[in-house]
């Protein structure tokens, strides 16, 4: 039988290294990759920026692959989490949450990013979660229909 951390861990085997055009390296997928591997990392969270989706998804699935490991941890430098911020617009609406949810209150602006980047590794982690177990779902079915019985 399939499970998350399984399923979590064939996409994470497909997930390379390449080099962009200017010599930058990225995260991306191997030419064996279905698309719905893919389809995990860039719907997971409210971004459009492909590098930030897929830099920190690859994190949340190293977590989940690690039997739902609560490892997931913002990052620690602020050059880190001031990129994060603005590598796309949306990422001020988790801002707004944190404050929303008291980060701010006697804090300081380090820990609300903190707090806003956390908003969105537990939005990753949840919705890919969710897509993970929707994958095993699917797969078990196409067995069935197959005329193989589901493991």
């Amino acid at each position: 039988m399939n499970t998350i951390e399984k399923v979590a861990e064939s996409v994470l085997v497909r997930m390379i290294t390449d080099t962009r055009y200017d010599g930058k390296p990225f995260r991306t997928f191997d030419d064996t990759a279905e698309e719905w591997m893919s389809d995990i990392i860039i719907q997971s969270a409210d971004s459009s920026n492909l590098d930030t989706l897929y830099t920190y998804g690859e994190q949340v699935l190293i977590a989940i692959a690690g039997n739902y490991s609560d490892d997931i941890e913002p990052d620690t430098h602020i050059s880190s989490l001031t990129a994060w911020l603005a590598a796309d617009t949306s990422h001020i609406e988790y801002l707004t949450d944190a404050m929303d949810n008291g980060a701010s209150d006697g804090g300081n602006g380090f820990d609300l990013l903190q707090a806003a980047q956390m908003i969105f590794l537990d939005e990753m982690k949840n919705n890919m979660i969710n897509m993970l177990e929707d994958q095993i779902v699917e797969e078990e079915d196409e067995d069935l229909a197959e005329g193989g019985e589901s493991e």
